[in-house]
């Protein structure tokens, strides 16, 4: 119900491009765990999470490819996150996907 993190990318970057393109795809596990859970509070504060990195959480919350938005998902703490215009984007993007947040 409850996952938090304190430091360091927990996510690899990914090319979303490719992935969307193959049928059998690796998906990130970050996107296997937000589908399969009933996660409520994701605690991401000073991760060091980029636009890069973020792209995997805004895909996992907003528009994954694994199964619908989950409704579960009430906060998402980032603070402290380089997260830029680009970041800003994505996560406004996946916002309007996931309205549960």
């Amino acid at each position: 119900e409850h996952l938090s993190a304190e430091f360091g990318d927990l996510v690899q970057h990914v090319n979303f491009k490719e992935l969307d393109k193959q049928k059998e795809a690796l998906w990130p596990h970050i996107m296997h765990v937000l589908r399969k859970t009933k996660l409520a509070n994701l605690q991401l504060s000073n991760c060091n999470i980029g636009p890069k990195t973020l792209e995997v959480y805004t895909r996992a919350i907003g528009h994954n490819p694994l199964q619908a938005c989950t409704t579960n998902l009430k906060i998402l703490n980032l603070r402290g996150n380089p997260l830029t215009k680009d970041g800003a984007k994505l996560l406004s993007t996946a916002m309007e996907q996931n309205t549960s947040i």
